[in-house]
């Protein structure tokens, strides 16, 4: 699996949106994305998997 597929199927497990939701006072689920501070959060979100599961994930 690549890591786009990856980051999608991470974006469809509610308790990991949940808690980035919690831990940045966001909401992934009512992002607009023609505004730049909802595009700023969904980068953030892309960040979060890569350097929090998707590199744990290849490392094992």
């Amino acid at each position: 699996m690549e890591f786009p597929e990856f980051l999608m199927e991470c974006a469809k497990n509610d308790e990991l949106v949940s808690e980035f939701n919690r831990l940045n006072r966001c909401n992934l689920y009512h992002l607009n994305l023609n505004n730049p501070r909802d595009v700023k959060i969904l980068d953030q979100f892309t960040a979060f998997v890569y350097n929090h599961i998707w590199l744990a994930v290849q490392n094992n």
